[in-house]
């Protein structure tokens, strides 16, 4: 059995580089939407996640610390960064959030290969079975990724509708101007005005 490996970068050509170079030891699944990394783990089940820093809506880093917050498997899974970053301060950031490795763009794919191959041998993980094969993992994650969004949507239909006092009186303000009121009257229920707002 295989450790599984999931390859998040916004460029789709080094996702595809990645997925070739890493391909002959592990069994390989990229994305190239960063913001769905955490539905790829859920339904991957990576052993591994190869991660680019700098990408759009959500960067490197920022998976780093959601994983740090979310506990569990998203903060025990290692993380490789693999990154045009050069400086030491990305470096030693990167490993205070948890990466376990650092690696520089461009990168020689064998001896990427070489290196993933003794990390994941030294790690004492083991591979396990996993619920979905790679070849339906892309339709998954974008069935999960849905079914989130579907859920925030429902759950937003049905939360209570909060009013403030201005809402109010904007609504009775709106109502007296359409009966062609003066303002200076009382609304509907005969309560006075709130001269306060404006």
């Amino acid at each position: 059995m295989r450790y599984r490996m999931l390859v998040v970068d916004d460029n789709i050509d080094t996702v595809d580089l990645l997925m070739t170079a890493l391909d002959s030891d592990f069994e390989v699944f990229g994305i190239d939407k960063p913001d769905q990394t955490f539905a790829a783990i859920e339904v991957g089940e990576p052993d591994l996640v190869v991660l680019d820093l700098m990408m759009p809506r959500i960067s490197g880093f920022d998976v780093l610390d959601r994983a740090e917050e979310l506990g569990g498997v998203f903060k025990r899974i290692p993380y490789v960064v693999l990154s045009c970053k050069k400086g030491v301060d990305d470096q030693k950031k990167a490993y205070e959030k948890g990466a376990s490795m650092f690696y520089h763009k461009p990168f020689e794919p064998d001896r990427l290969l070489r290196n993933m191959k003794m990390f994941m041998g030294n790690s004492g993980i083991a591979p396990g079975a996993k619920q979905y094969r790679v070849e339906e993992l892309a339709r998954m994650i974008e069935l999960r990724e849905s079914y989130h969004s579907w859920k925030v949507v429902k759950a937003a239909a049905r939360a209570p509708v909060e009013h403030t006092a201005r809402d109010t009186f904007k609504a009775s303000q709106l109502r007296q101007d359409a009966r062609g009121g003066s303002g200076d009257e009382k609304d509907d229920d005969d309560r006075p005005k709130a001269a306060w707002l404006d």
